[in-house]
């Protein structure tokens, strides 16, 4: 990488996932690449982060009506006289109005799916985004997957051409920096930290998280969102929930440090797709319990790294934490495991270091 220009491009820089491994990239590649670029949404997360580091920043607003032609011209403006030997673009959204760009972006094209999260809209919003979603596919150069799922969930919805190459590249997480910050004590029983929107399951979240401090439990929930008032309704509806104490969302660090001094980690969620967070938990030593979606199944081995229940039960979801958390001999046995499963598998090294090959493949080979 060394002497290239390069950029980086994701339209929502809320802390997340894609947030914290488009950072880990511009931390691996900040030292060799000549030029260095982040573009993201001006005043987020992700431009504190950048400015941290001393990284180029380049700030553009995706939000706005779908298809929005205004938001095309501020990404051409910003992008004016910009010439990359590579962009890598994360989700669709920037993919999307990247592609759409009257003149093609120079340089080559990288495409990280993180998540098909178009597959759960409404039909009409979902036939949309499945347009843009093959459109982007056929203008990249090469395109990333982060769970063997999601592949084959393009593969089957016909978003990947059938004859079009893609590789899945798994998330990772510094596991080495994590465990530094894991606890011996505990002085949360379960706690559920996640955006309280729809995917995540926030409400689902809130009734077991009630259930379990009822019994006296001590129960935490971090995150804000879309779902904030109902969350918090449907925690004051339900006996327990007055006692289960909500902190907001909360910066990344805090919100590890959480993680760190509980027991174990819910996770409700409808759909994922791959996960960080229940890596980091992992790797700082605290079991999962969540419900089972494809994404989610890829990181956490049932039974022996953590526990999964079918998506919607609550009652189940309550009852495997409660047994966990009755149980020391299988709790030490999942938290043993998944601190294995997560050095072997999903590393940060071993993510970063196959996104640098395919960076070096794709300059090497023929241009489109």
């Amino acid at each position: 990488m060394k002497g290239l220009r390069l950029s980086q491009i994701v339209a929502d820089g809320r802390p997340g996932g894609g947030s914290t491994v488009v950072l880990g990239l511009v931390d691996h590649l900040a030292g060799a690449a000549a030029e260095l670029v982040l573009v993201s949404q001006p005043g987020s997360y992700l431009e504190q982060q950048a400015r941290r580091r001393g990284v180029d920043f380049i700030g553009v607003d995706f939000f706005g009506q779908p298809g929005d032609p205004r938001i095309t011209q501020r990404l051409a403006r910003a992008l004016a006289g910009r010439r990359f030997d590579l962009t890598h673009l994360h989700g669709l959204r920037a993919a999307h109005y990247v592609a759409g760009l009257p003149a093609r972006v120079p340089g080559r094209l990288v495409y990280t799916v993180h998540g098909l999260h178009q597959l759960h809209l409404p039909g009409p919003l979902r036939w949309l985004a499945n347009v843009a979603e093959r459109r982007v596919m056929r203008r990249v150069d090469a395109r990333v997957f982060v769970s063997h799922a999601d592949l084959g969930a393009a593969r089957r919805h016909a978003l990947l051409a059938a004859c079009a190459e893609a590789e899945v590249i798994h998330n990772g997480v510094d596991v080495q920096a994590l465990r530094s910050h894991a606890r011996a004590e505990r002085d949360v029983d379960v706690a559920f930290v996640g955006r309280l929107d729809r995917p995540k399951g926030p409400l689902a979240a809130a009734r077991v998280l009630a259930a379990l401090a009822a019994e006296g439990r001590r129960c935490v929930l971090a995150g804000d969102g879309p779902l904030r008032d109902a969350t918090h309704r449907a925690l004051q509806a339900t006996p327990g929930g007055r006692q289960v104490r909500c902190v907001g969302a909360l910066p990344h660090d805090q919100a590890l440090a959480l993680v760190a001094s509980a027991r174990v980690l819910i996770m409700p969620s409808l759909w994922e797709g791959l996960p960080l967070l229940p890596m980091e938990a992992m790797a700082l030593g605290v079991p999962v319990v969540a419900t089972r979606s494809p994404g989610t199944a890829e990181v956490i081995d049932d039974g022996r790294t953590g526990v999964l229940v079918a998506s919607g039960d609550e009652c189940a979801l309550t009852q495997q934490v409660r047994g966990l958390l009755g149980d020391e001999q299988r709790w030490r046995t999942l938290q043993a495991n998944g601190l294995q499963r997560v050095g072997e598998a999903f590393g940060q090294v071993r993510c970063l270091s196959e996104y640098e090959a395919l960076y070096e493949r794709v300059l090497g080979s023929p241009a489109r």
